[in-house]
């Protein structure tokens, strides 16, 4: 291995660590996920009007379990600390 952070194995860890989340109803599912994008799409109109910005890429928003997340979050993570992308100290070359 010579990255500092195993991203895979993080992700892995958390998805195994964490736990799956409550049980509801796909009904219930389905509602939560249209609110959580409506929701989504507000806060993108309101950070745009705060930060004078504006974004010329459609907004999407993904809705996604524990696990998918924890996956996410990884790849977030790999994307922005690319110091943890050197070799480890003193590691054998």
């Amino acid at each position: 291995m010579n990255q500092f952070v195993d991203w895979k194995l993080a992700a892995k860890a958390a998805k195994t660590l964490m736990p799956a989340g409550p049980k509801i109803q796909s009904q219930d599912a389905a509602r939560i996920v249209e609110e959580l994008r409506i929701a989504a799409g507000e806060g993108l109109v309101e950070a745009e009007k705060v930060s004078k910005l504006s974004s010329s890429a459609p907004s999407q928003t993904l809705v996604v379990d524990r696990a998918g997340w924890a996956k996410a979050v990884s790849q977030n993570f790999s994307a922005m600390l690319p110091a943890a992308r050197q070799e480890v100290p003193g590691q054998c070359r």
